[in-house]
């Protein structure tokens, strides 16, 4: 197994959660309130201050909060139209 520095690790962890995000670095930096080089220079693993990473990652939880509670919204109805199609005479 091939061993990679911390550098390595953060800037994959910035790019792969910009891109499970579906963000440009333009949005991210906005989102962030940064300016797009500095994205970049995150990415490259040059540097990445710790409240950058936890901005990250409550953004990667946004979203999952997000994806689950469209999953749970689909299968309550899913649930209402199956209890109704019982309900209703045929």
């Amino acid at each position: 197994m091939a061993s990679t520095n911390g550098n390595e690790s953060t800037a994959d962890f910035v790019r792969n959660s910009r891109i499970r995000l579906n963000l440009t670095q333009e949005e991210l930096a906005e989102t962030l309130g940064f300016e797009r080089r500095s994205i970049m220079r995150f990415e490259r693993g040059a540097f990445l201050p710790t409240y950058v990473r936890l901005a990250l990652e409550c953004l990667l939880m946004k979203q999952q909060q997000k994806k689950q509670r469209a999953k749970e919204r689909a299968a309550h109805k899913q649930k209402e139209r199956s209890e109704q199609s019982r309900q209703s005479p045929s």
